[in-house]
This record gives structure tokens, sequence and C-alpha cells, in this order.
């Protein structure tokens, strides 16, 4: 399966400025992150749910913002279609760019326990 993966390491911090050492540990993420400009990505939230969407941009704090979003609610087993939708950094659990061949999983990770 060709994809990349991006698992969010922990949560926002208060303060915005960074180390040289923060900098440098979070460069590949960064470099991985605005790499999937204009992609499609899947987007999985801390809640299990999910969105689908063409990734247009991410600020400093991960937010990111996508078109032509697909949302799916673990939950519920229900959908929404968005024109654009923002989604907060903090609540990402990870991020994964899709291929074209790739068939889209819709089921819940395994937590392993």
């Amino acid at each position: 399966m060709s994809l990349k993966t991006f698992s969010a390491l922990e949560e926002d911090k208060d303060d915005d400025i960074l180390t040289k050492e923060e900098e440098e540990r979070i460069a590949p993420i960064s470099a991985f992150i605005t790499s999937l400009v204009g992609k499609q990505v899947k987007v999985r939230l801390q809640d299990n749910s999910l969105y689908i969407g063409n990734f247009i941009c991410v600020d400093g704090k991960m937010n990111i913002v996508l078109d032509k979003a697909e949302f799916y609610d673990a939950e519920t087993n229900q959908n929404e279609v968005f024109s654009t939708v923002f989604v907060r950094g903090s609540t990402i659990s990870y991020i994964e760019e899709l291929v074209s061949e790739d068939p889209i999983d819709f089921t819940l990770p395994q937590t392993g326990l």
C-alpha cells in the first residue's frame, strides 16, 4: 500500500516560541505536512471520526484546511459533505496521503488492548 502517515505526538503548547532543538525535531513532520498541500488525504481524529478531502493549507499549530471534504462519524456511521472545512490540529490523531489506487478504509484503528 502506498501511503504516508503522520501521527500527532503531542498537544498544542501555550508557548509559540520553539527552541532550536524543538525546531529540529519537528522539521521532518513539518516537511511531510507541507508536502501534502494539493493532495487528497485521510484525517483521523482522536474521537475516531474521519475526514477525507483535498489538503489546502496548514498553520504553525498543525490546524489544517480541507477542500471538498467528506466527514464520517465513527459513532453514528453517518457522513456529511463540506465544500471547505477547518480541522483543529490538537484533535488530529493522524494524517494519511491517499493514493488513487488505494481503497479507503473506514474501519476504526485497533488500540492493541
